[in-house]
């Protein structure tokens, strides 16, 4: 029966989902301060000096990161871990990892839409995307086969973390002049997101604990119901015929 393990799962996300929820506006708190969130090498975006987690980074999973990123999932883990609380399933650490990344890539895809949407709603052409969306978008152009074929854990910090410590630059646009993109305002909008769209799942996680429920107790009653008709759980004929080897 697959309902004990199911509901422990739904409860662990459940769990874990409050987490998320609150990370990324800690880790925007973390990375307000000074080297909280930087390493000693920097990445150049658009002629701009961007400080980030370097490239190797992403590709090893031995690289150390700053304790900012992983600090949600430590908290998390501790958690899992007191002697009061029942064991954690097998691939909890897992689910985690991949929680943050659907969450995080979920509200940047939905940012980025509502970006283009606004420009559109401002009279642009389709051709002549924003600053602030041609940025977005090719950030994700790099981030989702990252969040798709993950190398490491905790890629969901440090895609934040390159929003939150992107400098405002200047991007050429098709008429030659130049426009200002703003890193802050399109980070605490995915930040923004992020939160709603983790409070959304809770609920709907929290929804299905009914549905779970009730299949339990749909389960258990067929159960008892072949039990007193002395057949198989899941048979009116009792299951395998007993009597195949009688002669009569």
């Amino acid at each position: 029966m697959l309902a004990g393990p199911r509901t422990q799962i739904a409860a662990e996300w459940e769990h874990d989902l409050a987490f998320i929820a609150s990370e990324g506006y800690t880790l925007a708190q973390a990375c307000a301060e000074e080297e909280a969130c930087r390493t000693d090498e920097d990445d150049t975006s658009y002629g701009m000096p961007e400080p980030m987690i370097p490239e190797k980074a992403i590709a090893d999973p031995t690289y150390q990161l700053p304790a900012a990123i992983t600090s949600s999932f430590r908290a998390a883990s501790f958690e899992w871990t007191r002697d009061d609380v029942e064991a954690p399933s097998a691939f909890r650490a897992t689910s985690f990892d991949l929680l943050q990344r659907a969450v995080s890539r979920q509200a940047a895809l939905e940012t980025l839409f509502r970006l283009k949407e606004e420009g559109e709603h401002e009279g642009r052409e389709g051709a002549e995307l924003s600053a602030d969306t041609r940025w977005l978008r090719d950030k994700l152009e790099v981030w989702l086969p990252r969040f798709e074929n993950p190398s490491r854990t905790s890629l969901s910090g440090i895609f934040l973390t390159e929003l939150l410590t992107a400098q405002p630059a200047a991007l050429p646009t098709e008429d030659g002049g130049l426009a200002m993109i703003d890193p802050a305002a399109i980070a605490d909008r995915v930040l923004r997101r992020r939160v709603e769209i983790a409070n959304e799942w809770i609920e709907a996680l929290g929804g299905s604990a009914e549905a779970r429920a009730a299949l339990l107790r749909s389960d258990l009653e067929t159960k008892l119901v072949a039990m007193l008709r002395g057949g198989d759980a899941y048979g009116e004929d009792g299951g395998e015929d007993l009597n195949t080897n009688s002669t009569g």
